[in-house]
């Protein structure tokens, strides 16, 4: 399947140069599709979580009891009150929406990993073949965080997000808002960028603490997603954040990662990339109920 989904890549590519001058939907051979054409990306949707990997059956996930406050620690096996088996993208939906997660930490990072591949099939499904694009020979390499916006760097703290938000909107590139300590370019698709940055200094002007983390960045498909004629890049972002305090260099907290999905384009060849509808991201949950300023003019 990965071979057919290589020549898909490389098919479409050529035909994204044909004279019509449209430029067909491409995915990454990672999802592994066999073509964009809707009803495949229906099937894979219906399919195995791992098509590849027929015989590992699908991903267990448990509904458990909540833990109370006041009451005795309570093992996990003890909370269990139902285990269901996901065996597609639609049963993971359910199941989740429903309560049901992972065992263990890698289980709860894979469980987010897969709703969000699974959300990328629908996107890829709806799209359509661009008339013009400004992304078609875009890859993740040491010069893309030059260009990409610095909302991708979702392994940032949460108090940020308002700034990133502005810098997307201001066409600020991630390496002018970032320290970009290193990039590791895994192929065309996929990077993972150690990125580092201060806190508000406080009121003696010493920084409180340094962030960062690494912050993974893949393409999982070119497309016009939002039905402007323009060439999009469909995203996925996945995040390993640190926090450390630089008078303690032995002490960081590690947050919570997080696994989302961007589309981000441009309108001109060369310029800043911008995301898509940044406002989705502006939600209580990240900004813990203080709204972000809105910039008074559309980008």
């Amino acid at each position: 399947m990965r071979v057919a989904a290589l020549a898909l890549l490389c098919a479409t590519t050529t035909a994204g140069q044909a004279e019509e001058g449209l430029f067909p939907v491409r995915v990454n051979p990672r999802l592994e599709l066999e073509s964009a054409d809707p009803a495949a990306i229906e099937a894979r949707i219906r399919g195995p979580l791992w098509p590849s990997m027929p015989d590992d059956g699908g991903f267990d996930l448990y509904r458990l009891v909540p833990l109370s406050p006041d009451g005795p620690i309570e093992s996990f096996d003890e909370r269990i009150i139902d285990v269901k088996v996901a065996n597609d993208c639609i049963e993971l939906r359910a199941l989740s929406d429903a309560g049901y997660e992972g065992r263990f930490r890698n289980d709860w990072e894979v469980q987010r990993g897969l709703l969000n591949q699974c959300y990328a099939f629908r996107l890829i499904q709806n799209a359509r073949a661009a008339e013009t694009s400004y992304v078609q020979d875009f890859m993740m390499n040491a010069a893309a965080v030059d260009v990409l916006p610095v909302m991708v760097n979702n392994g940032a703290l949460f108090d940020r997000l308002c700034d990133e938000y502005i810098a997307n909107h201001n066409a600020v590139p991630w390496s002018a808002f970032d320290k970009i300590v290193e990039i590791k370019s895994r192929n065309e698709f996929d990077m993972i960028v150690l990125t580092e940055h201060r806190d508000s200094s406080d009121a003696q002007g010493e920084y409180r603490s340094v962030g960062g983390g690494y912050v993974g960045v893949e393409i999982l498909a070119w497309a016009d997603f939002n039905a402007d004629g323009i060439e999009d890049l469909l995203i996925s972002s996945y995040s390993r954040p640190l926090t450390w305090y630089p008078d303690d260099a032995d002490y960081f907290v590690h947050r919570d990662s997080l696994d989302v999905i961007y589309l981000i384009t441009r309108d001109s060849p060369g310029s800043v990339l911008r995301v898509i509808d940044a406002e989705q991201y502006l939600t209580d949950e990240w900004l813990d109920g203080v709204p972000c300023p809105r910039p008074n003019s559309t980008p």
